[in-house]
């Protein structure tokens, strides 16, 4: 047993184990309950965190090299064991109540699970990167100044990535914009600049914390290539 997969095996499989046992634990929740909570959990949450937690352990346990350029039977786990179990639950689920999951649509509708779980995977990857990542490694870093091993500028990176996420997530709750791609982009960077659009505020205040914020990102990383330059100028007429 190599080393990559001595080191994501156990998790792996702790981690997929949990999803399922959940994904069957939301079998005994009524689905109509709570707007439909317990599916949506089942087919969307649970997958989604399942890949974000596997994500953050190779990206801090094993590095992305150590993970996928060695033994990778560890994948099966997320990638086969987790999808099945989750759907077989939801089988279950959708055999107990008929009506409320099929009700007057065809039954062919069902086919379409197993790529909404696809999805669901893969939005998982975007919660590590944009949210849990940076929880992640601001934690890291945080106790790594504390113990004297990293200076404390070493913050800013997890906390400019934070604030890329919590960037996305307020955006995403003050505007509604139509269209999809590239349509939906340029409506988003119209309602950014106040200008007239296939797009709904909902949320006026959130859309100023939007702007304010992208004004801070800009301002602190143009000042730090300008300081960068300064700098190499400064190297230069030294020499």
């Amino acid at each position: 047993m190599t080393r990559a997969r001595a080191s994501m095996l156990r998790p792996a499989a702790l981690v997929s184990a949990l999803s399922v046992l959940v994904a069957w634990m939301l079998v005994l929740v009524e689905p109509s309950d709570y707007d439909g909570a317990s599916g949506l959990l089942m087919l969307f949450g649970v997958p989604a965190l399942c890949v974000a937690v596997l994500c953050i352990v190779v990206a801090t346990r094993t590095g992305m090299s150590g993970a996928f350029g060695g033994d990778r039977r560890w994948l099966w786990w997320p990638l086969c064991v987790m999808p099945v179990g989750v759907l077989a639950a939801l089988a279950v689920s959708v055999l107990r109540s008929p009506d409320y999951f099929i009700g007057e649509d065809s039954p062919w509708m069902l086919l379409w699970m197993p790529f909404l779980l696809a999805a669901a995977m893969l939005l998982g990857t975007l919660v590590a990167a944009f949210w849990l990542g940076p929880v992640v490694a601001l934690w890291i870093t945080t106790a790594a100044i504390i113990r004297g091993r990293a200076k404390p500028s070493a913050i800013v990176m997890p906390l400019v990535w934070l604030a890329v996420g919590v960037l996305i997530l307020i955006a995403a709750a003050s505007i509604n914009a139509e269209g999809v791609g590239r349509m939906a982009y340029g409506n988003l960077i119209l309602a950014f600049f106040g200008l007239p659009g296939a797009y709904v505020i909902t949320w006026m205040p959130g859309l100023w914390i939007v702007r304010a914020m992208v004004l801070a990102l800009v301002l602190f990383f143009s000042g730090a290539a300008w300081r960068e330059r300064r700098a190499g100028r400064a190297s230069a007429v030294g020499d």
